[in-house]
């Protein structure tokens, strides 16, 4: 999952930082009485990295 998501994180993060650190929100998820709502909040700090493949298929 990491290449799908790549562009959106911040540069030089890893998972060993804070949340705060290293985690920005990507979408934001509410329950309606019979469905979920998803609002897209991400913004795309890396273009570069949009659409790179992953490194090995599993």
């Amino acid at each position: 999952m990491i290449p799908a998501f790549a562009a959106f994180c911040k540069e030089g993060s890893h998972q060993c930082m804070s949340t705060s650190e290293a985690y920005t929100p990507y979408a934001i998820l509410t329950r309606t009485d019979n469905s979920i709502a998803v609002e897209i909040v991400g913004k795309m700090l890396r273009p570069w990295l949009d659409g790179v493949r992953p490194e090995r298929d599993w």
